[in-house]
């Protein structure tokens, strides 16, 4: 790593505070930025590198990624606009080659090189989570600046949370490897308390639910494998059972009065997927799908206003309950995608492609389980869980923007993971 590339790369990571605030959209040119730097050298190699992927059959990550984008670009034949659904799946999948690239060039960092990204990540992460609290509780300079109000503006800093839980475990991985033995009881003890109060004063709540999850993960999965294993079933499960079940419309006025104790963005979501599942509405859609893109074409909907019942406490330990306000202006039922991954491929790629899909993550569930190191086992469980509740609950499954966190993430870790087996002499 030349001083050019170092000075680009320091550059790159600490803008990560500023992309944050432009509700991480920036986050795409992050990545292309990394790869523009240090996998740009590689593109004309990028035929001979995928011949050189080992043992690239059925029991391979990269054998079912490359079907599963094989199967994307096929749908897009019977989607409703054929060129728009082409032109975004090449959009889409040739700046995941870009990640690709990237993760090759950092492969091939050496030591010194390695020992110099790392640091470089972690005082940018610090900086990065410094700069959350000033805004969540200092005098939230930015948020007034940016928004022109004197309130702390949550929404403004949706996506950043999310970027915040993501790269949060690559810098776990470096404080592993400087205390390998204190690190986990530091870090339920003191860290983890500290970000759940934090998170709790942000919005979305899956970023809480994601930051909560991962980190039961992460002491899980240092205690044993079994629970990663019974995790990827748990994934099979609701992969199957999910798109059966939210297709079950009369569920929804059979148990109203469950559900609408549910905060009114989930109450919303289960409308938005019972909705969705029901466009599936012939064999032919419930097998191949309505075509890449399809979900984004989807708009508007029955106008409905959701309305939550939320504890009021009165006088403990007695507890009422009591309706939020009316809502100032209803909403329509379909946004700009579904807000769960699942339910998404389903609709757009049908049975077929959520068969693919889930041998994918089968095989990455696969990877973590058979990593002999019990830190960089927990570790990488922790990033998947956290991908998987936001995967869930949350964004959209194309949005560039998620592609370029996980890229960011994913390519930090492979840094750091070396970084950690420089110095402890852990095996891939």
């Amino acid at each position: 790593m030349n001083k050019v590339q170092y000075s680009l790369l320091a550059l790159t990571l600490f803008c990560v505070p500023i992309i944050a605030t432009l509700k991480g959209k920036g986050t795409p040119i992050l990545a292309l930025v990394l790869f523009l730097v240090f996998g740009l050298k590689y593109i004309n190699q990028a035929p001979i590198l995928f011949k050189k992927v080992k043992n690239f059959d059925y029991k391979s990550i990269s054998f079912w990624s490359v079907l599963f984008v094989f199967w994307v670009f096929i749908s897009c034949l019977w989607a409703p606009d054929i060129g728009k659904s082409f032109s975004r799946s090449l959009r889409y999948f040739g700046f995941i080659l870009c990640g690709y690239l990237t993760f090759i060039a950092f492969q091939n960092f050496k030591k010194e090189a390695v020992k110099k990204y790392t640091k470089l990540y972690f005082a940018a992460f610090i900086v990065f989570l410094a700069y959350m609290v000033f805004e969540v509780f200092g005098p939230h300079w930015v948020s007034v600046l940016y928004t022109k109000t004197d309130i702390f503006n949550k929404r403004l800093y949706i996506n950043a949370v999310v970027i915040l839980i993501f790269l949060l475990w690559p810098a776990i991985l470096f404080l592993q490897t400087k205390y390998p033995k204190k690190f986990r009881a530091i870090y339920f003890i003191s860290l983890f308390p500290s970000l759940l109060f934090l998170l709790t004063k942000t919005e979305p709540n899956a970023a809480l639910l994601a930051f909560f999850l991962s980190s039961v993960a992460y002491g899980l999965a240092h205690l044993s494998k079994n629970w990663i294993r019974l995790a990827k079933y748990t994934v099979l499960v609701l992969s199957v059972a999910l798109p059966i079940l939210v297709s079950q419309g009369h569920l929804l006025g059979k148990y109203h009065d469950k559900i609408i104790y549910l905060a009114t963005s989930y109450q919303h979501r289960l409308y938005i997927w019972n909705g969705m599942v029901e466009k599936n509405d012939t064999q032919q859609k419930k097998l191949i799908g309505n075509g890449f893109d399809y979900s984004t074409t989807v708009k508007g909907g029955q106008e409905t206003c959701f309305r939550q019942l939320k504890p009021k406490f009165t006088s403990f330990p007695s507890i009422e309950f009591e309706l939020t306000p009316p809502c100032k202006k209803s909403s329509a039922i379909f946004t700009s995608h579904p807000h769960n991954g699942i339910i998404q491929i389903y609709v757009e790629l049908g049975i077929v492609g959520l068969f693919i899909f889930f041998m994918m993550l089968w095989k990455v569930f696969e990877f973590i389980e058979n990593q002999k190191d019990k830190i960089l086992r927990s570790v990488y469980f922790a990033v998947l869980i956290s991908y998987l509740t936001i995967f869930f609950i949350s964004f959209g499954l194309w949005q560039t923007w998620m592609a370029g966190l996980m890229i960011l993430t994913i390519n930090s870790l492979l840094v750091i993971s070396k970084y950690y087996r420089q110095n402890h002499g852990a095996k891939f």
